[in-house]
C-alpha cells in the first residue's frame, strides 16, 4: 500500500479476488482507484505497489497490476457492470475541461459525491479519450468503456467543445452557472520557439497550444 499513489487497499483487494469477488465494486470498495481498465495497463506497478511487496524480497512479487487488469476486463467482457450508489444532489455544478485520465477521474468522483458534472472535450467523437503511455497504450475500446462508465454514473459528456475559444472559463462560471471548473487538458501540442538548437538532444521546449513565458 505505501507504494500506491491513490491508496488502494491492496491486501483487501487481493483477498476479494481470491474469494471470487471479480467485479468493479470489489477493488473500488477498497480504495479510490480509477479508471481501473486503464490503470491496470499503464500504471507502473513494478515501480510502485509491487516494489515494496514482501514476496518480492525473495522472489516475484504478487502480480497486482495483472490482477487489477483482469478484474476490469472480466467486468467489461461479461457486462457485469455495477454502478455505485450516487450521493444525494448537492446543487453544485462543476465543469470538467478535458476527458483524458484526469478529467474522467475527477468527473467520476464528483458525480458520486452528488455534484452535477459536465465534461467537455474538443473531439467530435465520444470514442476514447487521449490516454497515452510510451510502454503500453490502452486499446481504444478499453478507454471508451471507461468513458461510457462515467456517463452511466451521471456525468454529461459534451464533444466538439473548445473551451477557451467557443467559451471562456469566466463565462462558464458567470454565464453558465458552474460553481467550479477543473482543467485537465493535458500537454497539448508542442509550441516551438524557433530558436537555434531547440531540436538538439537535451534541449527543453515548452509544450503548450499557445505561446507564453518560458
Amino acid at each position: 500500500m505505501p507504494g500506491c499513489p491513490v491508496s488502494v487497499q491492496i491486501p483487501e483487494f487481493i483477498d476479494l479476488v481470491a474469494k471470487g469477488e471479480v467485479r468493479r465494486g470489489g477493488p473500488e470498495d477498497q480504495g479510490d482507484q480509477r479508471p481501473p481498465r486503464v490503470c491496470g495497463r499503464v500504471c507502473p506497478q513494478e515501480e510502485q505497489c509491487e516494489l515494496p511487496c514482501v514476496l518480492g524480497k525473495k522472489g516475484e512479487p504478487v502480480a497486482i497490476g495483472r490482477l487489477e487488469r483482469f478484474v476490469a476486463d472480466f467486468e467489461r467482457v461479461t457486462g457485469n457492470v455495477e454502478i455505485p450508489q450516487v450521493a444525494a444532489p448537492t446543487g453544485k455544478r462543476v465543469a470538467v475541461v478535458g476527458a483524458g485520465p484526469a478529467g474522467l477521474t475527477v468527473a467520476g468522483d464528483l458525480v458520486q459525491m452528488g455534484h452535477d458534472v459536465r465534461s467537455s472535450r474538443r473531439s467530435t467523437s465520444r470514442e476514447g479519450s487521449h490516454v497515452r503511455d510510451p510502454r503500453v497504450p490502452p486499446p481504444k475500446e478499453i478507454v471508451q468503456a471507461e468513458v461510457e462508465y462515467i456517463v452511466k454514473l451521471g456525468a454529461k459528456l459534451e464533444c466538439n467543445a473548445v473551451i477557451g475559444k467557443s467559451i471562456t472559463i469566466d463565462e462558464l462560471l458567470a454565464e453558465e452557472g458552474f460553481d467550479a471548473v477543473f482543467i485537465g487538458t493535458g500537454a497539448g501540442l508542442p509550441y516551438f520557439m524557433n530558436i537555434p538548437g531547440e531540436n538538439l538532444i537535451g534541449s527543453i521546449r515548452r509544450t503548450s497550444t499557445s505561446p507564453g513565458p518560458t
